[in-house]
């Protein structure tokens, strides 16, 4: 039979319970309802775990055995996002936001070049017009490839001058209007124009009581020579090859 003298102590579950020293009674110990005191009742302070009977918790003060017993748990420490990640994100941001600021570069750059070859074939095919307006050989040749020369008979200044003369004799008010510059696959541009006149001589050369209007299409193919862009060939529209 167990002699121990009344008190709390630990029950088979591990409740603390009050011993009345002959067996255990129904209260049972929480760690807000420590009892005071009183006539009849044992020091409760002096028979909880850990006083001069002895304990099962093996502490050494009372106090010491509820604090351990009703501590709260720690709250949970909320994880924190490590850093490396906020700067790889920031890496690649940064890496995105470059390719991006270079393609725009790029684009532009093309359009700019673009634009400025294209303005550079249509100086060579208003200089061209006129070339054979002034009778101007040397502007005529600033505009044209020795190859276009060769095809038309003008490798000779002397001989394009005499047929310009000629030209500018038989017409009246020549206009070119230029109305579509196109890049073509091959890296040349098609320069089209339309061409109006007043013609004043007939089929045999006599001259015309009335003058003759004309309006004729060209496309003149521009080609990069060195820095230059010069005429290789042109078409009237129903011949036009344009890839």
């Amino acid at each position: 039979m167990d002699e121990r003298s009344p008190g709390w102590y630990v029950d088979e579950r591990g409740d603390l319970r009050w011993w009345d020293g002959q067996g255990w009674t129904g209260h049972v110990h929480t760690p807000s309802d420590v009892p005071e005191a009183g006539p009849g009742t044992p020091d409760a302070a002096a028979s909880l775990p850990g006083s001069a009977s002895g304990s099962a918790y093996g502490s050494t003060s009372a106090g010491v055995a509820v604090a351990e017993r009703t501590a709260p748990a720690a709250s949970p420490v909320r994880p924190q996002r490590p850093r490396w990640i906020l700067w790889t994100v920031l890496v690649v941001v940064g890496l995105l936001v470059g390719v991006v600021v270079a393609v725009v570069v790029t684009l532009v750059s093309d359009a700019v070049r673009a634009s400025e070859q294209e303005r550079a074939a249509v100086a060579a095919v208003e200089g061209y017009d006129a070339a054979w307006g002034d009778a101007d050989c040397a502007r005529f040749e600033a505009s044209t490839t020795a190859e276009l020369r060769e095809s038309l008979g003008y490798a000779d200044c002397a001989v394009f001058v005499q047929d310009a003369e000629i030209f500018g004799e038989t017409v009246q008010n020549y206009e070119q209007s230029v109305t579509t510059v196109t890049r073509r696959d091959d890296g040349t541009v098609a320069v089209r124009t339309e061409e109006s006149y007043l013609n004043l001589v007939g089929v045999e050369g006599e001259a015309l009581a009335e003058p003759e209007p004309f309006l004729l299409e060209y496309e003149y193919v521009v080609v990069p020579v060195g820095e230059q862009w010069l005429i290789n060939d042109f078409y009237y529209p129903e011949d036009a090859q344009t890839p």
